[in-house]
């Protein structure tokens, strides 16, 4: 089936599953604020949809859109309603406005004890997408618990943001799998951390047995080049 076709079947899928929750009542209210929101957008942006999954599906190309929905977005009771909006549009590439909703909004999922570990993973994929600089004291705080935000403890690397190393040395020994602190201690480039990612090469798990691989020659030739 051809990607096309697949994301056709997908949302088809999906408007059948609201047009089901609704004529049920299912999710009543989210999906009356979700329409308050589509007006919102069509009469500030002219942006047309029939249903909430037509805007999860629709790219906003006006970046005009971020502040309409960053004042809806932590008013639904059902996160998913959020999360699937911010999986379609809160991607953009040095955005003042997605990183400032995100961290206010991780702050509020917090305090409810609502950041599940799929939520957990959508910020993450969005964090790591707008690369805003701005937020490395945040972003260090987002990476200190085991197996959280691979992705931005990866980008703070590429980064070589000096605070995040111990960080991620600590994250070696309490991650459930090491994969990601492994790789992200090889973007740092640094031979000295070889004694530290070595003994991974006899992981009873190949991910980490070959993410030290890389990280020990990538580590070596850094030498090589100093």
């Amino acid at each position: 089936m051809a990607r096309a076709d697949a994301h056709s079947v997908l949302h088809e899928s999906a408007l059948a599953r609201e047009r089901e929750n609704r004529a049920a009542g299912t999710d009543a209210e989210d999906y009356a604020l979700a329409d308050l929101l589509r007006d919102e957008l069509r009469e500030k942006l002219g942006v047309e949809t029939r249903s909430f999954q037509d805007l999860c599906h629709l790219t906003i190309a006006d970046d005009a859109c971020i502040p309409i929905l960053a004042a809806y977005l932590p008013r639904f009771r059902n996160v998913g309603f959020a999360q699937n909006l911010v999986t379609q549009q809160f991607w953009r590439k040095g955005n003042a406005d997605c990183a400032d909703f995100l961290e206010s909004w991780i702050q509020q999922l917090r305090a409810e004890g609502r950041l599940s570990k799929p939520v957990e993973e959508t910020i993450d994929n969005a964090l790591a997408r707008i690369q805003d600089k701005r937020k490395v004291p945040f972003y260090l705080d987002l990476i200190r618990p085991a197996d959280a935000f691979y992705l931005t403890m990866r980008m703070l690397a590429r980064w070589q943001v000096e605070d995040a190393l111990p960080i991620i040395c600590d994250r070696l020994g309490k991650d459930r799998i090491p994969t990601n602190a492994i790789a992200s201690l090889a973007a740092f480039g640094d031979a000295s951390l070889v004694p530290l990612v070595r003994p991974f090469l006899n992981s009873g798990q190949a991910g980490p047995r070959e993410a030290t691989r890389k990280a020990i020659a990538r580590m070596e030739q850094a030498r090589a080049r100093n």
